[in-house]
């Protein structure tokens, strides 16, 4: 269990024992309903921090999986014919490093499709039907990434939304705790008067046992 979690919990179940015992304190009946107002906001950020999280998987996910599709089936085809038909432009044509960051793959194959734009006349034997399904893969491709990069701001906002709400949480459950605690101490306090009203306490040795009774 994840400490926001733990606060929403702990929360839930102040907020119970509250209801199910009222204070005479002037400020439980305020200091409850903030609680339950913070529960309730408290759960729509975790719920939108998850909904967040997982946008910002699914994206890197797909990221993923458009780069390999790219780099293992369009360009290495494309890469091949087009150093073929242009071998002046070899070196150009080359399929971006399997290890290069998802920026610097970006950049390459940006560039390359620019390449294949500007020698279309010289690549008109190409597979027209791979080149067209390598350009809508690309296009997907910065989709992905550009999602990545929205998703993760995304998921940060959600976070430090609910980072926010739990603090409020446990400052608000904290207050309640205290109203319990000090009518706790009065309700002890009152036992000791009670006590001393009573009289003292004393010891009296009956057969082999001690006992400890009140005197009045």
């Amino acid at each position: 269990m994840t400490g926001y979690q733990q606060a929403l919990s702990d929360a839930e179940q102040m907020a119970g024992f509250a209801a199910a015992h009222p204070s005479a304190d002037p400020r439980w009946e305020g200091w409850l309903s903030q609680l339950e107002e913070t529960i309730a906001r408290t759960r729509g950020h975790k719920l939108e921090q998850q909904r967040a999280a997982k946008a910002w998987r699914d994206a890197m996910a797909k990221r993923k999986e458009l780069r390999c599709y790219l780099h293992d089936r369009t360009l290495p085809y494309l890469t091949r014919a087009a150093s073929y038909r242009l071998p002046e432009l070899a070196g150009k044509f080359r399929r971006p490093r399997s290890n290069a960051s998802y920026r610097s793959f970006l950049t390459q194959i940006r560039r390359m499709l620019r390449l294949f734009d500007a020698h279309a006349e010289e690549l008109k034997e190409l597979s027209q039907e791979i080149l067209q399904d390598h350009r809508a893969s690309v296009r997907a491709f910065e989709e992905a990434y550009a999602l990545v990069a929205t998703s993760r701001r995304e998921r940060a906002r959600a976070s430090a939304g609910l980072r926010n709400s739990a603090a409020k949480l446990l400052r608000v459950y904290w207050n309640l705790e205290a109203i319990y605690i000090m009518e706790l101490d009065d309700f002890r306090e009152s036992l000791k008067q009670w006590a001393a009203q009573r009289g003292p306490i004393a010891r009296r040795e009956e057969r082999t046992k001690g006992t400890l009774r009140l005197i009045s």
